[in-house]
C-alpha cells in the first residue's frame, strides 16, 4: 500500500474530513507514516485579508505579534522534507469566518513576498490557483520558475503594476484558466504574453476576449478550449471565428455568452459566410449565432457533437436552413427559450386556456431530418408562463404526439425531452399536468417498437417525469415514474440520476 503515489492516496482520502488526517496520525504510527505524504499534498496559502463587504477593500494583515509565526509557517512548508511532497498550492485572501484580528499595514504585501522568495523551493508542484488576489508583476514572472508546474488557474487576480521588465522565462503549463468579473482589467493583456503557446493543451478564458484579439498567438498544442464573447453582430461572430482559428488542433470547444442582454435573436445573412475549418474538432457548445458556420460543407469534418444554447423555435429553424451538412451529427443538445400567454379564452372551470408551445412536433421532425443519424438527441425548454394558470398540460400534449411521430432516426439510442417552467407568481400556481404513468408508458411502448435501438427515454415535464432504460446485452428494463405529488425529491434524484450515468445534461447550455 505504501508503494502507492501520493495523488492515489489523496483521491482516496481527501473525502474525510479535514481534521481526520491529522487527528488518527497522532494516535496511530502506521496510519501516521501511511498520510505523512498525504498531509503536505495541498498547501492554502492567505497573505492577507479584506473586508468582503465593506468600502475599503485594501489588505490587512494578522497583528504584528502574530507575523513572525505566519512567516514561520511559511518556512516550514518551504523545509526540505516538506516541499517536495507539496503537489497543489492555492493561494487566496483569508476568510472572513477566520477567528484572528486583522489590521491596517505600512507593509500588506509583506507575507506574499515572504511566500514567493520560497516559492522555488516547491519544486514538484504541479497545480497552482490564485484567487481573489492582488499580485505584485514581479510575483508573477517568478511564477516562469516552477519546473513542475502543469497547471495555473487565475481566477479575479489583479496584476499590481511593477517596473518594467524584460522576462524571457515563459509559463510551460499544460491547462491555464484565465477568469476575470471586471472586463476593463484586461487580464489577458498581462497573462498572454506569459504563456508559452505549443505546451498549452487545455485553455480556458472567461474574461473579455475581443479586445485582445490581435495579441493572440497560435497555440498548435491545444485541444480543449473554453472562451467568453458576446455575438451580438456579424462583426462579432467574424472576431469569434478569427480567434478560434489560432487553435488548429481543437477537439472540444466552449463558447458562452455570459449575459445574453443585448446578443440579438436573430440571423443576419452574413453568418453563414464565416465558416470554421477545424479538421480535428469533434465536439461545439455554442451560440445559436455560430452553428452556421459548423454546418457548412468544408466544416469541421469530425464534429459530431453538437449543442447548441437559448434559442427559439423558429430561429432553430432558421439555423437549419442556412446550414448544409447535418449528417455527421451523432449527439445533438439544444435549448430552447419562449414565453407562453394565455389566449384569453377561459375552460369550464374559469381557468385561462394557454396557447400552444412554439416547440411542436413540426420542429423536432425539422430538427431530425436535418440530423438523419442521431444516436442522442437532448431538447430542453425554458418556458415563461404569462399569466399563471391551473391547469398546464403542454408537456403531455406534445409528448402524447411523440408516439406517432415517424422521423426519429434508425441509430436513436437515447430521447431526452425536459421542461422548465417559470410563473410571474409562482406562490399562485398548484398547477394540474393531465399526465399519468400509463400514458407515458404507451409513449414509450410506441417509440420502441418503431425504434428497437431506443435503450434510454426520459420524458420530464417539470410537474412530473418518466424514465425507461434498457440494457441491449442483457435484455434488462428499468423504468421510473414520479411527479410532484410524489414529492419534489423523487423528481429531482433522477434528475441527478441522468447526470451521473449518463453525463446528458450535466453540460450547462449557456447562450
Amino acid at each position: 500500500m505504501l508503494e502507492l503515489g501520493s495523488e492515489i492516496w489523496l483521491a482516496i482520502l481527501r473525502e474525510l474530513p479535514k481534521n481526520t488526517l491529522p487527528e488518527v496520525s497522532l494516535v496511530n504510527r502506521a496510519f501516521a507514516t501511511l498520510c505523512r505524504q498525504i498531509l503536505f499534498v495541498e498547501y492554502d496559502f492567505h497573505p492577507y485579508y479584506t473586508e468582503p463587504y465593506g468600502d475599503n477593500d485594501a489588505p490587512l494583515l494578522p497583528e504584528p505579534q502574530e507575523i513572525e509565526r505566519f512567516k514561520e509557517r511559511i518556512g516550514f512548508w518551504a523545509s526540505e522534507p516538506i516541499a517536495p511532497l507539496v503537489r497543489r498550492c492555492r493561494i487566496s485572501p483569508w476568510s472572513h469566518q477566520e477567528n484572528r484580528t486583522f489590521v491596517a499595514s505600512t507593509e500588506p504585501y509583506m507575507l506574499m513576498s515572504a511566500f514567493f522568495a520560497q516559492l522555488p523551493k516547491l519544486a514538484k508542484l504541479t497545480h497552482l490557483t490564485l484567487f481573489k488576489i492582488r499580485l505584485p508583476s514581479a510575483d508573477m514572472f517568478a511564477l516562469c520558475e516552477l519546473p513542475s508546474l502543469c497547471s495555473l488557474v487565475v481566477k479575479r487576480v489583479e496584476v499590481l503594476p511593477g517596473e518594467e521588465a524584460q522576462h524571457d522565462a515563459k509559463l510551460h503549463v499544460k491547462a491555464f484558466a484565465l477568469e476575470d468579473a471586471h472586463e476593463d482589467r484586461f487580464g489577458l493583456r498581462q497573462w498572454l504574453p506569459l504563456l508559452h503557446p505549443s505546451s498549452v493543451q487545455d485553455l480556458s478564458l472567461q474574461c473579455d476576449v475581443q479586445n485582445v484579439l490581435k495579441l493572440v498567438p497560435d497555440f498548435p498544442s491545444t485541444k480543449n478550449l473554453q472562451f467568453r464573447m458576446k455575438l451580438s453582430d456579424s462583426t462579432a461572430i467574424k472576431d469569434a471565428i478569427t480567434f478560434l482559428r489560432h487553435f488548429p488542433a481543437l477537439v472540444t470547444v466552449k463558447l458562452t455568452q455570459g449575459s445574453v442582454a443585448g446578443t440579438g435573436r436573430r440571423l443576419s445573412s452574413n453568418y453563414n459566410k464565416f465558416i470554421l475549418q477545424t479538421p480535428t474538432l469533434e465536439s461545439a457548445l455554442v451560440p445559436f449565432q455560430l452553428v452556421p458556420s459548423l454546418l457548412q460543407p468544408t466544416g469541421p469534418a469530425a464534429l459530431t457533437d453538437l449543442s447548441i444554447g437559448e434559442c427559439g423555435a423558429k430561429l432553430f429553424q432558421a439555423i437549419l436552413k442556412k446550414g448544409s451538412v447535418g449528417e455527421r451529427i451523432r449527439r445533438l443538445s439544444v435549448q430552447f427559450v419562449e414565453t407562453v400567454g394565455g389566449k384569453g379564452e377561459e375552460d369550464a372551470f374559469g381557468n385561462v386556456k394557454l396557447k400552444a408551445s412554439s416547440v411542436s412536433i413540426a420542429v423536432l421532425g425539422a430538427s431530425l431530418a436535418f440530423f438523419p443519424n442521431l444516436t442522442t438527441l437532448d431538447i430542453k425548454i425554458n418556458s415563461t408562463i404569462e399569466p399563471c394558470c391551473e391547469t398546464n398540460d403542454l408537456p403531455i400534449k406534445l409528448f402524447n404526439k411523440l408516439a406517432t411521430m415517424a422521423d426519429l432516426p434508425l441509430r436513436m439510442q437515447t430521447f431526452i425531452v425536459r421542461w422548465v417552467f417559470s410563473y410571474d407568481d409562482p406562490s399562485d400556481c398548484d398547477t394540474i399536468h393531465n399526465a399519468s404513468k400509463s400514458s407515458l408508458v404507451f409513449i414509450r411502448t410506441q417509440l420502441v417498437d418503431r425504434y428497437p435501438s431506443l435503450r434510454y427515454l426520459m420524458l420530464d415535464g417539470d410537474m412530473f417525469l418518466y424514465r425507461w432504460t434498457r440494457n441491449i446485452k442483457t435484455g434488462l428494463v428499468l423504468e421510473k415514474w414520479c411527479d410532484d405529488f410524489d414529492g419534489i425529491g423523487g423528481t429531482e434524484a433522477v434528475r441527478r440520476e441522468v447526470v451521473e450515468l449518463h453525463g446528458l445534461s450535466a453540460r450547462p447550455l449557456e447562450s
